[in-house]
């Protein structure tokens, strides 16, 4: 499920399997503050963001994106992106690394080449009441993947959900079995016992 009525890239939330997933593409300073703060009373068991930086930021405006994640997410999935905009290969994701340098929080940090690999290893990692922040850069197509990988697992866990819902037989009805069956134990040890002694009399 996703919240249709939000404009694309902005704040586009989606159930994953039970956990939150909140899809944006923000990418300064000022648009990181402001999803830290929406999301701050979300009830969350773990949080993880998965970003890249855009390659036309300056060095400082780069580093502090993840300063300021480093203190909100508990698990960090840097990524290039599609277009580094005249950065060498690997610079942006070196500017991410050095705003996490003794973070806060952060306590897991790992670089993904590709924006849907990225995404496709932060929802795997997910469990029921997880909340992860993916901040997209090719917004369309990133939000059509989670939407299609969020009603995947909604699918998957539909037969787990019914199997575990199944009706158990009534207590009464499997006492009653129980009972009939030790019944016939019985009659059928009495009838013994009786052959037995007819035949020895």
């Amino acid at each position: 499920t996703s919240d249709q009525s939000a404009v694309p890239g902005r704040f586009n939330i989606f159930d994953y399997a039970g956990a939150t997933v909140i899809a944006d593409y923000g990418h300064n300073p000022d648009a990181i503050n402001a999803l830290v703060s929406g999301i701050r009373n979300m009830p969350a068991r773990r949080r993880s963001v998965v970003i890249s930086g855009a390659g036309d930021r300056r060095d400082e405006d780069i580093r502090e994106q993840t300063r300021i994640l480093g203190a909100a997410f508990d698990d960090v999935i840097l990524y290039q992106d599609a277009c580094q905009r005249g950065r060498a290969d690997g610079e942006v994701l070196a500017l991410l690394r050095q705003g996490l340098q003794g973070a806060e929080r952060a306590s897991h940090v790992e670089e993904i080449h590709g924006e849907f690999t990225a995404i496709d290893h932060a929802l795997d990692r997910l469990q029921a009441g997880d909340l992860c922040l993916i901040l997209i850069d090719q917004v369309q197509e990133a939000l059509a993947h989670i939407q299609q990988r969020a009603a995947k697992a909604k699918r998957s866990r539909k037969p787990r959900a019914a199997k575990a819902a199944a009706p158990k037989k009534p207590a009464a009805k499997t006492a009653a079995k129980t009972a009939a069956k030790t019944a016939g134990k019985s009659a059928v040890k009495k009838t013994a016992a009786k052959t037995d002694k007819t035949a020895r009399t």
